[in-house]
């Protein structure tokens, strides 16, 4: 693309998010308004009955405001946000399970294959397999929901690395073991980002 028609389309542009800013402010400054008038006259519309009035046009106002990408994202992601959550939480739940179940026998080989002691062998997957239990259920319980995060990401590139430094023959297994650690890592990071509701 030509350097001047580059610029065209970036000033174009520039010239649209300033038109769109400049009605979002106009938009602002009417609703700050209303609501001050609101506020100052509200003794005045309950003797009148007009708060129905007062609330319609306060509405007009909202819906002439066109919603911004913030606005947007956030109501998209509002939905995702408990998908995500009981995902993770179903995630974490079924890979201890199947630790602690039917996958102990290879998880125990595949630990003392790679040289780990032997006597901790058996405890390491046991608890290692009740400690993600234990995170998938306490991570949709609300008041947990961001402490059991931030432990699952901490705790995610700890596996990683573990299983990197035992098993490193595991990055070329074509299932990806190690490598779906990755994706998982970032779900876990973008729901942290996401879990904030204020």
């Amino acid at each position: 693309m030509r350097p001047p028609i580059a610029a065209l389309i970036i000033a174009g542009l520039a010239i649209a998010q300033l038109r769109h800013e400049r009605e979002a402010v106009k938009l602002g400054g009417r609703e700050d308004g209303l609501v001050l008038q609101f506020v100052q006259g509200i003794s005045k519309l309950r003797v009148s009955a007009g708060e129905t009035r007062m609330f319609g046009l306060w509405a007009e106002i909202f819906a002439e405001r066109p919603a911004s990408v913030q606005d947007r994202w956030h109501a998209r992601l509002f939905l995702i946000k408990p998908l995500a959550i009981a995902a993770l939480a179903l995630f974490w739940v079924v890979t201890g399970l199947v630790t602690i179940g039917p996958g102990y026998g290879a998880a125990a080989a595949q630990l003392a294959a790679s040289g780990f002691p032997a006597a901790l062998v058996g405890p390491a997957v046991f608890w290692g397999g009740w400690f993600d239990v234990v995170l998938g259920f306490l991570l949709p319980v609300r008041r947990f929901t961001r402490p059991v995060l931030l432990l699952m990401l901490a705790v995610t590139p700890f596996y990683l690395l573990i299983g990197t430094l035992l098993a490193p023959h595991l990055w070329l297994d074509p299932l990806g073991p190690l490598l779906k650690i990755i994706p998982v890592l970032l779900a876990t990071a973008f729901t942290l980002a996401i879990v904030d509701e204020r």
